[in-house]
């Protein structure tokens, strides 16, 4: 059985613009191999043989390309249609259509930092009508609106105003690189669903990009989403050992997997989303897993999740060591279907 797959949150067309315009921002990466400048963790190939049937793809504007983020943006844009134009089984993905879910592969867009709007809330409708289903206000720098996670702070001056502006329109509101505290106030005026695309739990990994129980319980509350991000930093643990499992850390990033690829030792990062899955049930949050892989917006991988083939090998571990079959699926589409169902 394999199941299909929705993920929430990756950066493929943001990374083709840096490698286009910036490859000096990726020279302190010092990865080898691949060749970061050159390698690619979602390709078309990857995305049909994981059976991948939606795959978010952010807009987002590196530090070096912060002179003209407007112009940088639209041109991420044409690049995810000329993508599409190039593979005819994709589409973009601006409302579900089940027809389409069942026999394309989706790509729905996303806003992952606003300075794109260069400070016009107008420019939402404009990115709205262009494919725009999901915006996270901040990424890792601060704004006119919130706060993020990389500073101390929460809602700022004009933050309602983004967020009376967000009650009008049908998105998803993504939380992954806000403050805590940003968190907790737009809470209190937010309307629509709240997600976090790509965010691990802190309680099992520190990382303050991680969510703590209390911003878990606010998703739970509005029936939203927790994307499972397989960057390295986020997902690891201290966590070795499962029930006669064998694990290894070797990362091969070029490798296309396939069923039967492992025998008897499995890869390190499925046993830290198993003890993810552990954790959400412990907390009553089954409902709300899903994946935000942050394929191409990451640059460490976890063995066997380097790029999306690896998610089918991953689903059969899961069922090896006897997670149910609704958990699986939850986790693989059918929490993310019922979100997007509802939203879009």
């Amino acid at each position: 059985m394999s199941y299909p797959i929705i993920d929430c949150h990756a950066d493929t067309f943001s990374k083709m613009l840096l490698q286009k315009k910036s490859n000096k921002l990726f020279k302190g990466f010092a990865i080898q191999p691949p060749n970061y400048l050159q390698h690619r963790d979602i390709t078309a190939k990857r995305t049909t043989n994981a059976n991948l049937r939606i795959q978010t793809q952010s807009l987002y504007i590196g530090d070096s390309l912060l002179d003209k983020p407007l112009t940088h943006a639209l041109e991420i844009i044409a690049i995810a249609l000329q993508f599409i134009e190039e593979n005819k089984d994709f589409y973009l993905l601006k409302s579900f259509d089940e027809e389409k879910f069942q026999s394309k592969y989706g790509i729905l867009l996303s806003i992952e930092g606003l300075e794109i709007i260069e400070n016009s809330l107008d420019l939402l409708d404009i990115f709205h009508n262009l494919g725009i289903r999901m915006i996270a206000p901040s990424w890792n720098r601060i704004s006119k609106w919130f706060t993020p996670i990389t500073e101390s702070g929460g809602m700022l001056s004009h933050g309602k105003e983004l967020i009376d502006k967000l009650n009008t329109m049908k998105v998803l509101l993504d939380i992954s690189h806000l403050s805590d505290q940003s968190v907790l106030d737009l809470e209190k005026h937010y309307q629509g669903t709240i997600i976090a695309s790509h965010s691990n739990i802190r309680a099992i990994n520190s990382s303050a990009r991680n969510l703590p129980d209390d911003l878990i319980e606010i998703i739970k509350e509005r029936n939203g989403l927790i994307g499972v991000n397989i960057y390295y930093d986020f997902l690891r643990s201290d966590r070795t050992e499962h029930q006669g499992f064998k694990f290894h850390d070797q990362v091969n990033y070029n490798h296309e997997y396939e069923l039967g690829d492992i025998s008897d030792t499995y890869p390190i990062g499925f046993l830290w989303v198993l003890e993810l899955l552990e954790y959400y049930d412990k907390i009553n949050a089954l409902d709300n897993i899903c994946f935000g892989s942050d394929f191409d917006g990451i640059h460490k991988y976890c063995a066997g999740l380097e790029n999306p083939t690896g998610f089918p090998l991953l689903e059969d571990f899961l069922r090896k060591a006897s997670v149910s079959e609704e958990v699986i699926a939850k986790l693989f589409y059918k929490n993310a279907l019922r979100v997007l169902k509802t939203v879009l």
